[in-house]
């Protein structure tokens, strides 16, 4: 029999114990696969006596994620009157929440669980729920709902923004009373935000309340940001003495007790300092190895920040691992510490073969002793054997110390585990959130250090991460992403491969937005160096190609839009093929011009061709496949067949909303096309108030000077001419046609459209005289812009004639 390693005892279960029956490289990246599991990996709940809410038979309780996780609950010394305080705010029930705020490390969480046990103990209901960012307190507080007996479909409503998540939760809750509601976490105010309602509005997620009590965990003890709701509760940290017993727990065989005090005065009474000196001093193998020593070994003397106290602590931690002969632990933790804190590093970020490169090569089980070590010793957790986690002062402090080879491994982790994610996928999307807050997180940390290699790596993973942003409808996000990424790789020379993609991306975001000349101009520019540098047939040439065609087109210059659509296909086809999902999207493209220029019949011929190809290549749900359903209904409705055109319509949104999501731009330009639908078959009053939903929406997803905000903003006021409300309706229209011009441009098409609404509206009211001029102006630009056959001019032709007919 071997000797068992000191190290491991405390971990009885976790990730060593697999990994340690694995003896090769493909066995232990097939274990760490296996283990190291997303966080959103569905478990059995713990729900608590007398709320066994329903289920269905045969269907899953929801995630545990409900359930106090008591069982990493350690004793609890020094947290009397806290303890005290807790009881009392329960027993006086007086409607507020209670917020327990205080520094990283402080035990603000452990104070919680204790209490969470307490009453579980005395038979109250208790749910526990984390706050690390909006979308895991969402999911959680779904979750809290079906166990409270909200039916999958009201939940499903709630997702999709049919209902009020906050409401659907808070009737649950107002029907039930002595229950105990725990938000872990709560770091990032706006991560409490629903629905526009903020923590301190008292109309969101936080609300008073006599039925019963939340205690929020969190860094933020500013009384405004919790409002007059919220009752805030600021936690020290121990006392030396207190301190000392949490030591003794641990090490109980370390030293004397005023040894103990000593160190934990040292380590200033943090709980996390305490707990981790603790564990380390419990190994019999430790060096330092009692009180005394391991103060000695401490820097002498210390700065005055609480950080450095503890960063010396880990130090120690360290450099005793380094000397039992596990040195790679130490860029490991520097590696994991380059992630967002306190946030899970999920399992696809942690490569085998890229941590290899911190280690021994020779030893095919270092990444797993040297993650085993930091596992044992607390400097980094592991939740439910899944993602790794890092706590805020440790990452902090290595920081501290980050060399660029160090930064580099952890750039490449990044742009790995983007390669391995489709950016067009909607099943994909879920496991970039896992992937955004850690490169967020790298590109805004200015003081870490990059070589070239980690640059570049940054760069792929921000270019990676910015595409799958605007295809899932996140265009503000990805802006704010790829501008940052630009910035960071500032050092990368402008000829460099990759900063020629962020800047592609960023014009990219910039098209999204409707900035049409900024778009034209700063893709004109990157062309001439895309070709200069990769060569005419580079992919990254013909996308800029492409974007151009699509810059032309939005200002109306069909015929060269399409000329440019179409020689970019022939190249398209011949480097890629006549399947390639970018031949198809340029085939679209093609189809969306022909359309534009008015040749419907052609455009739904065309459109419906691409989509039989693209059912059987992409699939039928593929986002590209249901854009081209919903241009082909668009081009019946230009026919006249709206009956057809709005059941279509119907369908799409059906699966728009399930696949992409109420938010998503596209999801809402299909609803704003069924009110389009609406007001040709005469029901205007109804499309009104559709369209008065699209644009509420919009201007809070794409900004008040979108063109889709504008589009919605020309649509109320056209429902509104079509109720005979001509006079409200020019006013609307006349402010949406000052904005049009302003921000897309006088000959824009979409400006051309409202000026010549103006004047229609104009000759309803009679006004002859006003009308005319405008009404020839927007005819002869039609003419130039657009030519003679085109739908639009053949229309302000008519209505001029009209107005001259009417005038005499």
């Amino acid at each position: 029999m071997g000797f068992s390693d000191p190290l491991r005892v405390r971990n009885v279960g976790r990730v060593e114990i697999a990994l340690s029956l694995v003896g090769t490289i493909a066995g232990a990246a097939a274990v760490i696969v296996a283990i190291i599991q997303l966080r959103r990996t569905p478990r059995l709940p713990r729900v608590s006596p007398g709320d066994q809410g329903p289920a269905a038979p045969g269907t899953a309780r929801p995630p545990a994620v409900l359930a106090a996780p008591i069982g990493r609950l350690p004793e609890v010394r020094g947290r009397q009157e806290l303890m005290h305080d807790f009881r009392q705010v329960l027993a006086q029930r007086d409607g507020r929440f209670l917020v327990v705020t205080g520094m990283g490390g402080v035990g603000k969480t452990t104070a919680a669980l204790a209490f969470a046990e307490e009453l579980l103990n005395a038979g109250r209901s208790v749910w526990w729920l984390s706050a690390v960012d909006a979308l895991t307190l969402t999911d959680g507080f779904l979750e809290l709902a079906v166990a409270l007996g909200i039916t999958r479909g009201e939940i499903e409503a709630a997702r999709a923004g049919r209902t009020s998540p906050a409401d659907l939760v808070w009737s649950c809750l107002e029907s039930r009373s002595d229950w105990v509601l725990f938000v872990d976490n709560a770091d990032d105010i706006d991560a409490l935000t629903i629905g526009g309602a903020e923590a301190r509005d008292g109309t969101g997620w936080l609300r008073p309340s006599s039925s019963g009590l939340i205690i929020l965990t969190s860094r933020i003890s500013d009384q405004e940001a919790w409002g007059r709701f919220g009752r805030v509760v600021k936690l020290g940290s121990l006392s030396a003495d207190d301190g000392a017993q949490v030591l003794l727990d641990l090490a109980p065989d370390a030293g004397t007790r005023d040894e103990a005090v000593l160190l934990a005065d040292t380590l200033g009474g943090l709980p996390l300092g305490l707990r981790q000196a603790g564990a380390f001093l419990a190994s019999p193998f430790a060096q330092p190895s009692s009180f005394a020593e391991y103060r000695q070994a401490l820097p002498v003397p210390f700065l005055q920040l609480m950080g450095t106290r503890v960063v010396a602590t880990w130090k120690v931690s360290l450099d005793a691992l380094a000397g039992r002969g596990i040195p790679q632990a130490r860029p490991l933790l520097r590696v994991l510490a380059c992630f967002a804190p306190s946030v899970d590093v999920p399992r696809d970020l942690l490569k085998l073969e890229v941590l290899t490169r911190l280690c021994d090569p020779g030893d095919p089980n270092a990444v797993r002793v040297g993650l085993d070590a930091l596992l044992a010793t607390g400097l980094v957790d592991s939740r439910d054997r899944g993602s790794v986690v890092v706590h805020p002062l440790v990452a902090y402090a290595c920081r501290l110390d980050l060399a660029p080879e160090i930064t580099r491994v952890a750039a490449v982790l990044l742009r790995e585990a983007a390669d391995g994610l489709r950016t067009d996928d909607p099943g994909s999307w879920p496991s970039w959130l896992g992937l955004l807050p850690h490169l967020r997180d790298l590109l805004a940390a200015s003081a870490v250090p990059f070589d070239e290699e980690g640059l570049v790596a940054l760069a792929k993973a921000a270019d990676l991460a910015g595409a799958m942003l605007t295809r899932s409808g996140q265009n503000r996000e990805s802006e704010v992403l790829v501008r940052a990424a630009f910035e960071r790789t500032s050092l990368l020379s402008d000829n460099h491969p990759q900063r020629l993609a962020l800047r592609y991306r960023i014009a990219d975001v910039e098209r999204v937005h409707g900035r049409h000349h900024a778009v034209q101009q700063a893709l004109e520019e990157l062309l001439a160096d895309q070709v200069r540098l990769l060569g005419a047939d580079a992919p990254a040439v013909l996308a800029t190609r492409g974007n151009i065609a699509w810059a032309l087109a939005a200002h109306g210059h069909l015929v060269e839009a399409e000329a440019r659509y179409r020689a970019l296909l022939e190249d398209h086809v011949r480097i890629f093929g006549p399947d390639h999902r970018e031949t198809l999207t340029v085939r679209h493209n093609i189809a969306w011009t022909v359309a534009m220029r008015g040749r419907s019949a052609d455009a739904e011929r065309l459109l419906n061709d691409i989509l039989a190809e693209q059912v059987r290549i992409l699939g039928a749900e593929h986002p590209d496949t249901i854009s081209t359903r919903h241009d082909a209904t668009r081009a019946i409705a230009a026919q006249g067949r709206f009956e057809e055109a709005e059941s279509r319509f119907r369908k799409i949104y059906e699966d728009r909303l399930r696949i992409l999501g109420a938010d998503h731009p596209d999801t809402i330009s299909t609803r704003h096309e069924l009110g389009r639908m609406m007001v040709e078959r005469g029901d205007a009053a109804q499309a009104e108030a559709l369209f008065k939903e699209v644009l509420r929406d919009r201007r809070r997803i794409l900004g008040p000077d979108h063109p889709g905000t504008l589009a919605a903003r020309y649509a109320i006021a056209w429902s509104m001419a079509r109720r005979q409300l001509y006079g409200e309706a020019e006013a609307a229209l006349r402010d949406v046609y000052a904005d049009q011009d302003r921000i897309l441009g006088k000959d824009h098409p979409r400006t051309l459209v409202t000026r010549h609404e103006i004047a229609f509206l104009l000759l309803k009211q009679g006004r002859f005289a006003e009308a005319e001029p405008l009404a020839a102006v927007t005819y002869a630009d039609r003419l130039r812009i657009l030519g003679p056959e085109h739908p639009d001019t053949r229309a302000s032709e008519r209505a001029l004639q009209a107005i001259r007919s009417g005038s005499r």
